[in-house]
């Protein structure tokens, strides 16, 4: 097994090891390791490139497979690889004019594809609930009404499904917008580490130079 080949698998093994820890675990500890269950992928893959990273992620797929079902393996490749495996696609991409700077892809349509990626990834689920009484809304009303009742003495009662409707019709935007946030806090830091190590494949891009292109006006203007 090549050196990169080893560093893919043990990257790979880290990252599901830090969402099956966090299963098992069930508290705000369990939460920071799924937060940041993917930085080791970013690490493999704006390190030492998309093949390395594919191969990280297929480890840790199977890895989270065996050890928790098909349903957990799912989770994690739609959460963390394939998104991990998009970011890094696109942040590799490059043009070398003659005589000029490389031109690395703009980490505004990275940030695009992402937000397009979670918003499929919405409209799938939805399809997928839509035989279900109440769809993906009810399903999301009821499990709100759960938890809230785990930490309510009395039961709720009608305040308690009053707050659940309330919550329930934002609630899967918040969770795509918190996603979108913990992807990119983990492909960032990642890149700053592998800066910091010398190990970056690209360089990392200022903040002041990050903009959305124009034409995502349209798709912003439809979904309200």
């Amino acid at each position: 097994m090549s050196k990169d080949a080893l560093i893919a698998v043990v990257g790979g093994v880290i990252s599901a090891l830090l969402l099956l820890l966090s299963i098992h675990l069930g508290s705000l500890v369990a939460f920071v390791l799924a937060y940041f269950a993917p930085l080791p992928l970013f690490l493999v893959g704006l390190g030492l490139g998309l093949a390395v990273l594919v191969l990280a992620a297929a480890a840790a797929v199977v890895l989270t497979s065996v050890a928790a079902g098909f349903d957990a393996a799912t989770l994690f490749a739609l959460v963390y690889a394939v998104p991990a495996v998009l970011v890094v696609r696109l942040a590799l991409l490059s043009r070398q004019p003659p005589g000029g700077a490389t031109n690395w892809y703009p980490p505004g349509l990275v940030a695009c594809w992402l937000t397009g990626y979670g918003a499929a990834a919405f409209v799938v689920l939805a399809i997928m609930t839509g035989g279900i009484q109440g769809g993906l809304e009810g399903i999301v009303r009821g499990n709100i009404a759960a938890a809230l009742e785990r930490f309510m003495a009395d039961g709720g009662g009608p305040q308690l499904t009053t707050m659940a409707e309330a919550v329930a019709a934002y609630f899967p935007a918040l969770v795509i917008a918190s996603w979108l946030i913990m992807v990119a806090i983990n492909a960032t830091l990642a890149q700053r580490l592998l800066t910091r190590l010398g190990r970056n494949l690209r360089p990392s891009p200022q903040l002041a130079t990050f903009e959305v292109p124009g034409w995502m006006a349209i798709p912003v203007v439809i979904a309200v």
